[in-house]
């Protein structure tokens, strides 16, 4: 899964307390696929996010919109694969850092999937809803146990824009 190129994703901030749009980060995003051969995302070894074997591409551009004026503040920035597995994407910490990117005025954005931050021992809740650490408080008994984090692992898409606050304050004003 990625992006969807069809949709217009904003980050909305209010400065004043008003309530109102007073800054607005916008993010397009493009995929595109290096050979209709394949369905896969890649057709060997991914090194980096240019690697030749990396089928499935998507970029992303950053709009500020301040007021009446847009500014494009990033253009092609590179979304990285999803964490295929370990002969795909053999360094995937590295893969995913390499789409940090850094934009004019010290801002830096990273958009692609990361590890679902969530702990959820959902196996225990569902059943009956224990909780292990506390299975002897329950009232139908079992050893107490660590939880399981059932959704690490698995991805959730993300995007994180890193923004100094001189450039979201309006004014002096900390709101």
């Amino acid at each position: 899964f990625g992006f969807d190129d069809d949709a217009f994703y904003w980050f909305n901030i209010d400065n004043v307390g008003d309530a109102q749009n007073h800054i607005r980060y916008l993010f397009t995003f493009h995929t595109t696929r290096q050979t209709g051969a394949t369905f896969l995302y890649n057709t060997g070894v991914v090194n980096s996010l240019t690697d030749a074997n990396l089928n499935v591409r998507q970029t992303y551009t950053v709009t500020e919109v301040r007021g009446a004026t847009s500014t494009e503040i990033g253009s092609n920035l590179m979304v990285p694969p999803p964490n295929i597995g370990p002969r795909s994407t053999p360094n995937y910490d590295t893969l995913a850092g390499g789409a940090v990117a850094s934009m004019a005025g010290g801002r830096k954005v990273f958009a692609g999937p990361r590890d679902d931050p969530f702990f959820a021992d959902l196996g225990a809740i569902f059943d009956l809803g224990g909780l292990r650490p506390f299975n002897q408080a329950h009232l139908v008994k079992l050893p107490t146990a660590p939880g399981v984090d059932y959704l690490a692992g698995y991805n959730v898409h993300s995007i994180v824009l890193q923004v100094p606050n001189s450039l979201l304050r309006a004014g002096d004003d900390p709101v």
